[in-house]
């Protein structure tokens, strides 16, 4: 009965995962004679859950991409802004007085984060929240360079979302860029009725 109220997982030297299972040792008419304490090295079995929630995230992120195109370049877009502001403010070598403005770019990147399954960029976003809110009374130099190393770790991630993306799906357009698509039976209709020979070799 007691067994929920112990810990069931303890701290590794190695940082492995390690589980803490309770199996009662019993005597022959049934009374507990004792507690036998079982930990257990989980640490594959977690990385592997860890993996297999990453793919899942991928699958979902790529198939709302090509569902939602316009807005996925859109949060781009607007992201870009956002991490520029926040790369202003920790510019100079004096720690922020005003928390609001760096709380709520990191709470809008966030949302937009989730919204196309960026996991990894929506941690990084959440745990530096947390971090500005826990230390903007105490917002010392050591805790200023902290939060400058977090937000410069957001940047790395977006750009990786930005390379995989363009890997994938080409060029991002920003909104004054002209971009036009066509099928490409229409490509070759054009090539067929131009006259020019030299037009025809450049399309």
């Amino acid at each position: 009965d007691l067994a929920p109220l112990g810990p069931t997982n303890r701290e590794h030297s190695q940082k492995k995962e390690i589980s803490i299972q309770y199996y009662p040792i019993r005597m022959q008419e049934g009374s507990i004679e004792a507690i036998a304490c079982v930990a257990s090295d989980i640490t594959d079995l977690v990385e592997a859950k860890h993996q297999a929630e990453q793919d899942r995230a991928k699958v979902d992120s790529i198939l709302k991409i090509i569902q939602h195109k316009k807005q996925v370049e859109l949060f781009f877009s607007e992201s870009l802004k956002d991490i520029e502001s926040l790369n202003q403010l920790i510019s100079g070598n004096t720690p922020l007085t005003d928390y609001e403005v760096p709380l709520r770019i990191l709470h809008t990147l966030k949302g937009g984060a989730a919204s196309f399954s960026y996991v990894d960029l929506k941690i990084l976003c959440h745990q530096t929240e947390n971090f500005l809110a826990s230390h903007k009374n105490v917002l010392d130099l050591t805790s200023w360079n902290s939060f400058k190393n977090k937000i410069k770790e957001i940047e790395h991630c977006f750009n990786s979302i930005i390379e995989n993306y363009q890997q994938m799906f080409g060029k991002i357009y920003s909104a004054n860029e002209e971009k036009i698509s066509f099928d490409f039976t229409d490509l070759l209709k054009i090539i067929s009725s131009t006259n020019s020979a030299e037009l025809k070799k450049s399309l």
